[in-house]
This record gives structure tokens, C-alpha cells and sequence, in this order.
């Protein structure tokens, strides 16, 4: 079972949305229990979003997917969150904030953020896994791109322009075909011993020659010139 719900407004409409698809899903028997969560330019309260998120990830059975599109605010950004890991898809000209006021000192501290700053920075933290990174863009403050947001875990991809007309090449030949010149030659006794002819083959041996003086020839040992002396 599949459950859709279209966020614009995060509020407790939305909230009581949530809650009666999560509900349902948990009651179902069908294999598949997704509740999909179309996100467009979403924005609202933060308390709500965070209350989202704790019922979203209540449960392992259910799925929670996130489609997101438009400028979201701090209530938008942590819904967008809570889909499951690789299941969370952003337009490229999406924007994400997760601290709408003054931005923090640079030394500042987790204990340093304010009652609803930390109690974001803990969700988001623990959703996406990147604490270190949630907490510089808490810190920072203001908007940031659809790629940023990817590198910081609160999305997984973001869509681009495709055309019908010229396909993405695969790369898998490319790859394919490295990883056959790197595979390594099975030594096999035969082998071993023409190797071992070939390096003996390869080694230095001694010239002599000789000089010849007025009083008498002398003979010397030497290498070749450019090798060891």
C-alpha cells in the first residue's frame, strides 16, 4: 500500500495527516507500506516538523519517501529529512534552511544554540547521521542549494535535465574494460620459470676490456658506462 499526502503548509492539518497514514499503513498486511510525502515549497511550524519526523521513523515497516520542489523554511527542510535514506528527491533549484535567524560565533557550541535551534540541529543530526556538517550550516545560517543539502544528508538526489534525444552514455564498458588490463596474470609453474630466465636475462654482466698502452696492454673489469661502477 501507497500513501500520498501534499505538503504546502507544514501545520497541524498536515500533522493529522501524517498520523491517520501512518496509522493505516501499520494496520495493513501489504508487503509494500510506503507513505510518500510530495513536498512543494513547504514552510511552517518547527515544533510540527519535528513531531513529523518522530512519528515517520516511529516504525521500520513503513517508508516514509520525500519529493521536494520550491524554496522551503526550517519546517519544510526537516520533513524533507525524514524520508528514507536514497528515497529522497530534490529539483535543482530547490532551496533548504536550517537556521532562519542570525547566524552563530564560529566557536560556538551545541549548547550554545537556542531552545529550537538545538532541538532542529538534534533531529537533523540524528536523521542524517552528519552531525558535524548539520551543525557548520546551523551555524552559518541562510539558504542553500539542492547540492548542498545532498552533501549534508537531507536529501539523496537531485533531478536534472534529461534528454530523450541524447541518452546518457554508460560508463560500464569503460569500466569494464579497466578492470580486465588490471586483472592480475595466474602464475602457473611454466610461467614462473620463463619469469625467472627473463630476470637473469635482464641482469647486468661484467665487459672487459682492454687498453692498450706504449709499455703493455692492461685488461680491466668494468660494467657499462651508466651503470654501477
Amino acid at each position: 500500500m501507497i500513501k500520498e499526502i501534499k505538503v504546502s503548509t507544514v501545520d497541524q492539518s498536515m500533522l493529522n495527516a501524517i498520523q491517520a497514514a501512518h496509522k493505516e499503513l501499520v494496520a495493513s498486511s501489504d508487503e509494500t507500506k510506503e507513505l510518500h510525502l510530495i513536498i512543494n515549497s513547504a514552510k511552517g511550524n518547527k515544533e510540527v516538523a519535528v513531531h513529523a519526523a518522530e512519528i515517520l521513523h516511529s516504525d521500520a515497516s513503513i517508508i516514509p519517501v520525500t519529493t521536494v520542489s520550491g524554496n522551503l523554511d526550517v519546517a519544510g527542510t526537516v520533513l524533507t529529512s525524514t524520508g528514507f535514506e536514497g528515497r529522497r528527491i530534490a529539483d535543482p533549484k530547490s532551496t533548504f534552511i536550517i537556521n532562519d535567524g542570525a547566524a552563530y560565533g564560529k566557536d560556538s557550541k551545541p549548547e550554545d544554540l537556542d531552545g529550537t535551534d538545538y532541538a532542529i540541529f538534534d533531529a537533523l543530526a540524528r536523521i542524517t547521521g552528519k552531525k558535524f556538517t548539520i551543525f557548520k550550516k546551523m551555524l552559518e545560517g541562510g539558504a542553500f542549494s539542492s547540492v548542498v543539502a545532498k552533501k549534508c544528508g537531507i536529501i539523496d538526489e537531485v533531478t536534472g535535465f534529461k534528454s530523450v534525444f541524447r541518452p546518457q552514455k554508460s560508463l560500464k564498458g569503460r569500466t569494464r574494460k579497466k578492470s580486465v588490463a588490471k586483472k592480475a596474470v595466474v602464475e602457473t609453474p611454466e610461467h614462473s620459470e620463463n619469469s625467472e630466465e627473463m630476470s637473469e636475462s635482464k641482469e647486468v654482466k661484467p665487459v672487459t676490456r682492454t687498453r692498450k698502452t706504449p709499455e703493455k696492454s692492461v685488461s680491466t673489469e668494468g660494467v657499462q658506462r651508466g651503470r654501477i661502477k
